[in-house]
């Protein structure tokens, strides 16, 4: 079976393809599924590049956390899914979905539907369902619920995502990027786009009902001013001064008082359902930058790694 592994070549950490035994039983809740596609997604790429503590620290994970496959066994006590099934799912923190077969339990997958192809469906669970659980979850967006809503890092997978539901919402949307990708991102559905660096989008009396902070960069006294009576920035980042802010609690807390919040995303098939509900229903689409065989590991992430990318790298097996 082929797995994907980052592997000590000259000094750095490069994606390499290894071969190890194919040993995969599906007992109980659990399925083994034949991956047709992964995505690579912003974990995978601080895989890539962890050294020292952090590579200690993920030594037992692999990369690859999207996976879009076919079932091929099931656990006795599978319910959801039978052997032919076409899913898709998000895998755990040990990651290993840029492999030929994950064993994957049936709540972290979700039925991949006839007129959804394997390679978008790929694309869709980590970051889509961060950006569902940060905007609805987080940030209390719901449809038809209007209002401001700013998005740092829109042009990423995330980002990408984040901008059109947003839009479902029926907010107003400013969209934050680097590069030429403004007439991308307006053909998400961005109101307003400007380039990251620019102090002016976050200044004092923009009233942003909701801040969406995709790299996790933003501090929340600097972005306050801008946020309205009762909104809130929702970083993608749980660990920040601003998270461990939160342990301390607040007596009397102001509902009125704009606030920090934190996404840890969670597996659910039913918000991936939801997801690709939308995207049949043509409200949203999966944007797919570019697509890359296994054997090219190297060439995906530094395309995913380039600083350019618009929506998603996936790789197919």
């Amino acid at each position: 079976m082929r797995r994907l592994s980052f592997q000590p070549v000259n000094g750095t950490r490069e994606p390499v393809v290894i071969q190890t035994p194919a040993t995969l039983d599906a007992t109980g809740a659990d399925v083994v599924v034949m991956v047709s596609a992964s995505s690579i997604n912003g974990s995978d790429v601080n895989l890539h590049h962890g050294t020292g503590l952090m590579a200690l620290i993920t030594s037992r994970t692999s990369p690859g956390f999207d996976i879009a496959g076919e079932v091929v066994s099931c656990g006795e006590q599978v319910t959801a899914f039978e052997v032919g099934d076409r899913v898709m799912g998000l895998l755990d923190h040990s990651g290993g979905g840029q492999s030929d077969y994950v064993l994957v339990h049936q709540r972290r997958l979700a039925l991949i539907p006839a007129d959804i192809a394997d390679v978008p469906a790929a694309a869709l669970p980590l970051a889509g369902l961060t950006a569902l659980q940060a905007l609805r979850t987080r940030g209390h967006l719901r449809a038809g619920s209007g209002g401001r809503v700013l998005i740092n890092g829109a042009a990423g997978g995330i980002g990408s995502f984040a901008v059109q539901l947003a839009k479902i919402s029926g907010a107003h949307l400013t969209a934050i990027t680097s590069g030429d990708r403004d007439d991308y991102l307006r053909g998400l559905g961005a109101d307003h786009i400007a380039t990251r660096g620019d102090e002016s989008t976050l200044r004092a009396g923009e009233d942003y009902d909701l801040i969406l902070d995709v790299p996790g960069v933003l501090r929340f006294t600097d972005v306050r001013a801008a946020l309205s009576a009762g909104g809130v920035l929702v970083s993608t980042r749980p660990i920040t001064s601003d998270a461990l802010r939160l342990i301390r609690p607040t007596v009397h807390p102001d509902p009125r008082s704009p606030r920090f919040a934190a996404v840890t995303t969670s597996a659910s098939s039913q918000d991936l359902s939801y997801l690709a509900r939308l995207v049949q229903e043509e409200r949203v689409t999966i944007p797919v930058d570019a697509v890359f065989p296994l054997a090219d590991a190297s060439e995906a992430f530094a395309r995913a790694e380039s600083g350019g990318v618009r929506g998603k790298v996936v790789m197919t097996l």
